[in-house]
């Protein structure tokens, strides 16, 4: 399992598709299926089929823009919870201290969780990102009683707001 230190050193993912660019720490892994949509695990699959329950401490993080169809963060937030009334969900909104240009002016956070198996569950937390062009989504899945849970989630909110949105054409 990779560590969550202040010193990590970061790489750079630019999505054409989507017209972002996003930091992220050099130390995970990057799963390269998806040209346009960063997804990183801490952990190295060995096969492309494993999933994220391979691993104990395992967490993934995914960034992308949004999906067709979706013109707001509540959109996006009311497609993405689930539509049951047994499962715990969250939302609030994220201080964004100094907007940097193309960067997030606006973020809002949904949490949820998602059942693996019997009384076993992943939490997806997800942080919905208003840039000037665009809406992108920075989402952490991982087990629900990681003791990292606080600082993974700190990563993913570093993370979301290291982006920029560049306009279309750029």
């Amino acid at each position: 399992m990779r560590s969550l230190s202040d010193a990590e050193e970061w790489k750079e993912f630019v999505s054409s598709k989507y017209h972002f660019t996003v930091q992220y720490p050099a130390s995970w892994y990057r799963l390269g299926d998806t040209p346009d949509i960063l997804d990183i695990t801490n952990f190295n699959r060995t096969r492309p089929e494993e999933g994220i329950a391979t691993t104990v401490a395992g967490a993934e993080i995914t960034v992308s823009g949004a999906l067709t169809g979706v013109e707001t963060v509540e959109d996006w937030i009311h497609r993405d919870l689930p539509d049951s009334e047994d499962i715990a969900a969250s939302e609030a909104t994220v201080a964004v201290p100094k907007p940097a240009p193309g960067g997030c002016k606006k973020i809002k956070q949904a949490s949820w969780r998602q059942q693996a198996s019997p009384d076993v569950y992943f939490v997806n937390t997800a942080y919905y990102c208003h840039a000037d062009n665009g809406l992108y989504k920075v989402t952490l899945m991982n087990w629900q009683s990681d003791p990292n849970q606080t600082r993974l989630r700190a990563l993913a909110l570093k993370m979301a707001l290291s982006l920029r949105s560049r306009p279309a054409g750029e």
